[in-house]
């Protein structure tokens, strides 16, 4: 058997568990519960902050056991909402090193903190504000959006990928750079070494998680990239980049066509995977 005994069940939100219409799949949420009653540990890992997954950890009826990877690796909850870790946001300085760096015109800044987000049009708008706001910034987002031109998910990706192609080098040295595609196509930028894959590793490291070898992990997109190149059980969806899915123990179908829940039957089904209390 390839894998003894899987104890921890960690899934992306956006584009893996959910479907397009930000719904959990009735299977995928019964097969989920099931294996959570059997003592399967449960960890939702997403860009969004934790106010914005409390519907989903409802649905799932996850608790103080279970927990809740947010804005991509920056904060680490309890389900029941206690905050364990906090990682390494982006400060003032960090903002403004990384704006100076991007084009202003038809690009859309996006900054968050760990309860709120705030849009911003041009850097400087960005600067300014930032002086009358709390310094300190999960995630830095970079969206194309032109008004003369309909928004097109192949226009985005080309003006995104061309910017950050242009991206020097110290960028990419100092911060961890996602190319996202998930609802719409953005370019993501966090401090160096904070990402899911960093989040995972700490539950680990705090003797949350017994073993690495014991998670399974659901991801589809580039902020998932760490946990795909670190963890050695990990599922792809089919939509998922194609660099990501050659990384993957397995792939499955997409989230619109269940396949989270297809892929744990199928695990069942082939004798593949063993989940605990199973």
């Amino acid at each position: 058997m390839d894998i003894e005994c899987i104890k921890y069940l960690c899934l992306d939100l956006d584009g893996t568990l959910l479907d397009s219409k930000k719904n959990i799949p009735e299977e995928a949420k019964r097969v989920i519960i099931d294996l959570k009653n059997k003592g399967v540990i449960i960890i939702l890992a997403s860009g969004r902050h934790f106010n914005e997954m409390d519907r989903y950890i409802k649905e799932l009826e996850l608790g103080f056991n279970h927990f809740a990877i947010s804005c991509d690796g920056i904060y680490t909850y309890r389900c029941d909402g206690t905050k364990l870790f906090t990682g390494n946001s982006l400060t003032k300085s960090d903002i403004e090193v990384i704006s100076k760096q991007i084009p202003s015109k038809d690009i859309l800044f996006f900054t968050s903190s760990s309860d709120f987000r705030i849009c911003h049009s041009f850097v400087r708008s960005l600067i300014y504000r930032l002086k009358f706001l709390k310094a300190r910034r999960s995630i830095f987002n970079v969206f194309y959006r032109n008004n003369r031109i309909p928004s097109n998910i192949e226009v985005e990706k080309i003006r995104i990928d061309n910017i950050s192609n242009s991206i020097p080098a110290t960028i990419r040295s100092n911060y961890t750079v996602h190319l996202v595609q998930t609802d719409g196509y953005r370019m993501e930028i966090l401090n160096k070494g904070v990402n899911k894959f960093s989040a995972v590793e700490k539950l680990c490291k705090h003797k949350y998680i017994n073993s690495l070898h014991q998670l399974l992990y659901f991801g589809n997109d580039d902020n998932d990239r760490e946990c795909f190149e670190n963890l050695k059980y990990t599922i792809a969806m089919q939509d998922a980049p194609e660099d990501l899915k050659r990384l993957a123990y397995k792939t499955t179908e997409d989230s619109d066509h269940n396949g989270v829940y297809k892929a744990i039957i199928k695990m069942y089904k082939d004798n593949k995977i063993l989940f605990y209390g199973s």
